[in-house]
């Protein structure tokens, strides 16, 4: 083979891989881009569950409402209904 032949396939070879390497370099671009999108994608729910979890516990930490004292007249109506299951009891033996 003359010497000429082998530069052309040489340099033939080297056009082949040199296009094989853009290919891989533009697939390995576009690969990162989606990666960048679904990091972002990734660290806005991330974001939201730390959002949803601090307004869970704040919402888990308030204080117990107490309940409000009874007025005269309902302690004297549950006074009464005391008396009469006392005398269901009563009546029940």
């Amino acid at each position: 083979m003359p010497n000429d032949q082998r530069i052309n396939d040489a340099v033939t070879e080297a056009n082949k891989a040199r296009e094989k390497l853009e290919a891989a370099t533009k697939e390995v671009q576009t690969r990162l881009q989606q990666d960048n999108v679904l990091r972002g994608e990734l660290q806005d729910q991330v974001d939201e569950n730390q959002r949803l979890r601090d307004q869970l516990n704040a919402g888990m930490n308030t204080p117990k409402h107490q309940a409000p004292a009874q007025s005269d007249a309902q302690k004297a109506a549950q006074s009464s209904v005391d008396a009469l299951q006392a005398w269901g009891k009563q009546v029940q033996q």
